[in-house]
């Protein structure tokens, strides 16, 4: 995921800016990712989705963050050379 995506931001857009890009694009994949599995994983479970969507928010901010940021900034300081 993370190197697909790098391809992606380097192919549409300036070399300048591909960073600020790749990193904005994995933050909200992962959030993305992570609060439509946990809607879901809610709505299997039979729980009120409007009750649990606060903590589903939060987890989806936290691993934009985590997973997202830190894994791209990781992930760009072991494969690219700026």
């Amino acid at each position: 995921m993370y190197k697909g995506l790098w391809k992606l931001a380097e192919h549409f857009v300036k070399k300048e800016t591909a960073v600020s890009v790749y990193l904005t694009m994995l933050i909200i994949a992962w959030t993305t990712l992570v609060i439509l599995t946990g809607v879901a994983i809610c709505g299997i479970k039979g729980n009120n989705i409007v009750k649990c969507l606060a903590d589903i928010t939060c987890a989806g901010v936290y691993a934009g963050i985590l997973l997202g940021l830190c894994g791209g900034l990781l992930f760009l300081h072991k494969n690219i050379k700026i």
